[in-house]
């Protein structure tokens, strides 16, 4: 980082602390301007979380292990949101997300039940730096953030997920999403796209146990790089068989990662990442270091805006 972009980077950090203040409830206050740091690399990392329980301290030692490539800086949601703003988040190379937020019905401000969706202005804000680009990597349980009140969110990650309710995605109805944890599984290099950096250092494919899906993917939307052996058929998901004996999805797909791009910025979504079984995986950091990488990268953002996909109107 040069010197400049150190004093911006301070300068910045100062003004986020006051603009978090006014997002975050009394409650939250004190969590939200803790920020956690970790990392010496040159990439800066904007790590975003909250609305789903996971191992902190495993998570946290994943993205030290990429110390070298990464620096991280750790904000929870809804602060994480005044990073929407172009200008905010200029001192972030690209944003990763481990969040999923909106899944609750609850009183919405006009008294009538619903799911939560971001402020307008944070939705303004994240249109915004989409158009402008920036670069962004969602994995695992992200794919199912503002699933339910806001549509244009999952059409950035390409996809969407929510295992606690029914799931309406482009006019089609599916009911709740199935997960099935600790899957041994084996995960395949696409061959189109073979050599795209990415990939790099994976070979044709690695083993992992690690969660899997079935919920709606927008294969028509993106550029697959890789899937899984497991079958996504309804008898292969025990949890919601166990929850409705009369659960029957269409088979779903067995995409495991994918990049596309969101109006002019790089999107890169894994499926991979529950937990720790995943995370010590060593191809899986490879996957992880590679998709921050490649989306913080100039080549990246250049070729987003050579093919731009329109989410917003």
């Amino acid at each position: 980082m040069t010197r400049s972009r150190s004093v911006l980077s301070s300068l910045l950090a100062a003004a986020a602390v006051l603009a978090m203040a006014a997002v975050l409830t009394p409650d939250a206050q004190a969590q939200g301007r803790r920020m956690t740091q970790g990392g010496s690399g040159p990439i800066q990392v904007l790590l975003v979380t909250k609305g789903h329980a996971y191992d902190r301290e495993n998570f946290f030692a994943l993205f030290d292990k990429l110390g070298e490539t990464i620096t991280w800086t750790h904000v929870e949601q809804p602060a994480a949101q005044v990073f929407w703003d172009p200008k905010m988040a200029e001192p972030y190379d690209v944003f990763v997300y481990f969040d999923a937020m909106g899944r609750r019905e609850m009183k919405l401000a006009d008294g009538t039940m619903g799911f939560e969706a971001p402020p307008q202005k944070s939705q303004d804000g994240l249109e915004a730096l989409l158009k402008f680009g920036k670069g962004m990597v969602f994995f695992h349980h992200s794919i199912a953030a503002w699933n339910q009140a806001w549509d244009e969110y999952s059409e950035v990650i390409g996809g969407a997920c929510d295992w606690g309710n029914p799931v309406t995605k482009r006019g089609v109805d599916y009911p709740f999403s199935g997960y099935q944890p600790g899957t041994k599984q084996h995960t395949s290099v696409v061959p189109e796209a073979k050599g795209h950096p990415i990939l790099e250092g994976l070979g044709d494919g690695f083993d992992i146990v690690d969660e899997t899906y079935n919920c709606p993917y927008f294969e028509d939307s993106i550029n697959p790089l890789l899937r899984t052996d497991f079958v996504a058929k309804p008898e292969n998901f025990e949890p919601a068989r166990r929850r409705d004996p009369n659960w029957n999805p269409p088979v779903g797909s067995n995409l495991e990662a994918w990049y596309k791009a969101a109006e002019n910025s790089p999107i890169v979504y894994i499926q991979h990442g529950h937990d720790n079984l995943a995370w010590v995986n060593e191809n899986f950091q490879k996957l992880m270091a590679n998709a921050i990488k490649w989306a913080a990268s100039e080549e990246a953002l250049k070729w987003a805006k050579e093919h731009p996909q329109k989410i917003f109107k």
